[in-house]
């Protein structure tokens, strides 16, 4: 079944075989994310390996992607990293129970991701960025909410987007650019300073 939503055409596979053939015998033709505005201010134009369409610059995306950051020894490498911040989670959570004190499971998982990540992209630990516990968790749920967010301007031309402007949408969509844009900003400046005074290199962004 063929549907025009707005401007974008839309079809809708109602049987097994149908849904077969587009995602197996024609997965080229059908592989690639629609052109959507909020995925594609939250990732510079669509330009990260999930919202980037089906081509060369997406192939070279997912075979750096492949060799450097998901290969076995390059997941094996920072293996030290998640052992020690998993161990300061489980000894924050049994001073916690020690005391009764309630734990914030979604804010202690988000700080155990957030540690990991800054320090063996970084070489930071997250406790010396300048972002807290909360603030981070309302940078990276907002910028989901925002790449799954509906946007008029996707499928009503012209009309859209003051629609979207009237509901606020374009402005939450802009500050979360920019509060991402200043996190990652932070990232590489702290990773530059390290560089200088001769703290080792991550291997993701050296």
């Amino acid at each position: 079944m063929h549907l025009k939503l707005g401007k974008v055409p839309t079809v809708i596979l109602s049987s097994s075989d149908t849904a077969r053939q587009a995602l197996k015998d024609h997965d080229i033709d059908c592989c690639a994310r629609p052109h959507l505005t909020g995925p594609r201010d939250l990732s510079y134009n669509n330009l990260n390996i999930c919202f980037s369409p089906f081509g060369d610059y997406w192939k070279d995306t997912r075979k750096l992607a492949v060799q450097e950051l998901f290969s076995n020894k390059k997941v094996q490498s920072i293996q030290p990293i998640k052992d020690e911040e998993v161990k300061k989670l489980m000894d924050s959570m049994a001073e916690s129970a020690s005391q009764q004190t309630p734990v914030n499971l979604n804010n202690t998982l988000l700080t155990l991701t957030a540690s990991v990540v800054c320090r063996a992209t970084f070489g930071v630990t997250f406790e010396d960025t300048l972002l807290s516990n909360n603030k981070l968790g309302n940078i990276v749920r907002e910028a989901y909410e925002m790449m799954a967010s509906f946007s008029a301007s996707d499928y009503i031309p012209y009309v859209g987007l003051i629609v979207d402007r009237l509901t606020g949408l374009k402005g939450r969509r802009d500050k979360s650019v920019r509060e991402l844009d200043e996190f990652y900003e932070q990232m590489f400046d702290m990773h530059k300073e390290g560089k200088e005074k001769g703290v080792k290199i991550s291997w993701i962004c050296s």
